[in-house]
């Protein structure tokens, strides 16, 4: 009976230490199973994401021109736009060559004073920001920081992005040049042609009285 009954309670035993075995493994395998769900969420939340940069870049059409773009390199929609510029942020820089006093008028309305609602990825908004000698001279020959806030379509704050405009950049494009100086270059090159013709008609009417004069002086003695 004493047999048994110990034969009994290791039998017992056992089976306790197997049931908490497997409720060991069980959680494990839980736990390990939730850890590697929450990496695949993380990791397609990485790649699923919207990305704003600021950029400037030379009109297609217009070399002489800088346009400023705003664009969503990401991979998701972004909302909920907003961008910290300067106080002073120049716009519409056009007709000003370099040295001259007069500075471009400073951006009042859209959208990086205003922000944007919505901009879907890989789209981008452009407009003319300048020529390079009035946004040069305007921003003192410096740099100039825009900070760009925005969060996914859920409103999840993403992380801000940090961009540089240097227009300095296009320094070693000596072909930029403004409208004022293209138009005093067109008016030297068209008064050295009226200029040369002036000088040409001189030419030929002197040689015709030349030509004249004998026989003037023919008529003369006759």
């Amino acid at each position: 009976m004493t047999f048994t009954l110990n034969s009994l309670w290791c039998q017992m035993n056992i089976s306790i230490f197997i049931d908490i075995v497997a409720t060991i493994i069980t959680l494990f395998l839980a736990i390990a199973t939730w850890k590697m769900a929450r990496a695949t969420q993380k990791m397609l939340e990485a790649q699923f994401k919207p990305y704003i940069v600021v950029y400037i870049e030379l009109d297609k059409e217009h070399p002489e021109c800088i346009d400023l773009v705003i664009k969503n390199i990401g991979t998701a929609p972004a909302s909920n736009i907003r961008f910290e510029i300067p106080e002073y942020f120049p716009w519409e820089a056009g007709g000003l060559s370099v040295g001259e006093a007069q500075k471009a008028k400073n951006l009042t309305y859209g959208p990086l004073r205003n922000g944007m609602k919505y901009l879907a990825p890989g789209v981008a908004w452009r407009s003319y920001w300048g020529q390079y000698g009035g946004l040069h001279d305007s921003l003192n020959g410096n740099a100039v920081e825009i900070i760009a806030y925005f969060s996914d379509v859920n409103g999840h704050p993403a992380e801000p992005t940090k961009n540089n405009l240097d227009v300095r950049d296009f320094d070693h494009f000596g072909w930029i040049t403004s409208n004022s100086q293209k138009q005093t270059q067109a008016l030297e090159k068209q008064a050295k042609a009226l200029e040369s013709i002036n000088l040409n008609l001189k030419k030929y009417i002197s040689s015709q009285d030349q030509l004249a004069s004998p026989r003037v002086d023919n008529l003369e003695q006759n």
